[in-house]
């Protein structure tokens, strides 16, 4: 989901958004394994019972990538050359500067097995000069760390439910930024 919303808008797209907002069950349709896209597990009474990782997505990225919601954001092309042997990429990138000047990056490692460091630089396509993140920064990551989902067919449930971890880099950090396997990580300048 924040791969196709952050390619959406490089690409033009001016607003995404996301369907079933309700709590919902676990369902299987064939020949795919047991889940649903939904944000909340459907309890007693079509209460929420657990949050999924799609929740936790969904927040990172309207709560901390693109942030203020209520301005205009603007979209900049953003690249990684870490690609599989296919030569597709296994880190995705996307770049948005906010109404204050600042950057906001989200970084997607989408490799299920290996963590990957990437060092960040913003590229000025006119003087083709580069620069590193203004620090400090949030930094927030939502890896295995976080989640892990139990997979019991119709009662399949996460058995780690937490909010991503957020730390500030602080001013004279490493712009080296390490990607746990299967990941999102934004890091936006204070």
């Amino acid at each position: 989901n924040a791969d196709t919303v952050g390619l959406f808008l490089t690409l033009g797209g001016d607003r995404a958004y996301l369907y079933g907002y309700e709590p919902n069950e676990v369902i299987s349709e064939s020949p795919c394994t047991w889940g649903n896209n939904m944000l909340f597990g459907v309890g007693e009474g079509g209460r929420i019972k657990f949050r999924t990782a799609t929740y936790y997505g969904a927040r990172l990225l309207t709560e901390e990538w693109a942030r203020p919601s209520d301005a205009r954001l603007e979209v900049f092309p953003a690249a990684s050359d870490i690609l599989d042997r296919q030569g597709q990429p296994l880190v995705t990138a996307y770049s948005l500067r906010r109404p204050d000047g600042h950057w906001s990056l989200l970084l997607i490692n989408k490799d299920p097995l290996k963590s990957w460091d990437v060092d960040v630089k913003i590229l000025d396509r006119q003087t083709g000069d580069s620069s590193r993140l203004r620090l400090p920064a949030d930094f927030y990551q939502y890896s295995r760390a976080q989640y892990a989902w139990q997979p019991e067919r119709e009662r399949g449930h996460p058995l780690r439910d937490l909010a991503p971890a957020h730390t500030v880099l602080p001013p004279g950090a490493a712009s080296n930024v390490r990607l746990p396997p299967y990941s999102l990580t934004i890091v936006s300048e204070k």
